[in-house]
């Protein structure tokens, strides 16, 4: 992050994020949406323009109550769009910056995840993931083999799929 607050969004999410943004044409900027609520304890999650999309229809949706207006503060409230400029860099707003403890030079940890990514205060980032594994390592037993998740994942699209043809 520059001192202007400008961070170079890498070139594979920048692709998805054209891909994604109805109004991008060649030769024009795409859109992203930052969550910053708090779910990510420390992190920004960054969603496409259709992404973001089809979560407002989801919450617009839901019925009114506790669980609505939840998702109304995070997913509606709590979010900046962002328009990346010409040279593929994002201006961070100084909240934004605030909320990852950044400073001025500090490099921005861009983590993938599916059809989002998030960023992140690497030194945060570092903490935040070892406590979230040691905690779900805990909870597992002595002999916990990680490939494990795969297969259940497997068993359940698995499932998905043929309960598709009945």
């Amino acid at each position: 992050m520059d001192s202007k607050g400008r961070v170079s969004i890498p070139a594979e999410f920048r692709r998805a994020l054209e891909a994604n943004d109805p109004d991008w044409t060649d030769g024009a900027n795409p859109r992203m949406y930052i969550h910053y609520g708090d779910n990510l304890k420390g992190g920004l999650a960054v969603y496409t323009v259709k992404a973001q999309e089809e979560i407002e229809d989801i919450v617009l949706d839901m019925d009114y109550g506790p669980e609505r207006e939840l998702s109304e503060d995070y997913f509606l409230t709590s979010t900046q769009e962002i328009k990346l400029d010409d040279t593929g860099r994002a201006v961070l707003p100084q909240m934004l910056r605030q909320k990852l403890a950044l400073e001025d030079g500090m490099e921005i940890l861009a983590r993938g995840r599916g059809d989002t990514f998030e960023m992140w205060n690497p030194e945060t980032h570092r903490a935040v993931r070892s406590a979230r594994t040691s905690e779900f390592l805990a909870s597992q037993p002595a002999n916990f083999d990680p490939k494990s998740l795969l297969n259940d994942a497997r068993r359940k699209r698995e499932e998905q799929r043929m309960q598709g043809r009945d």
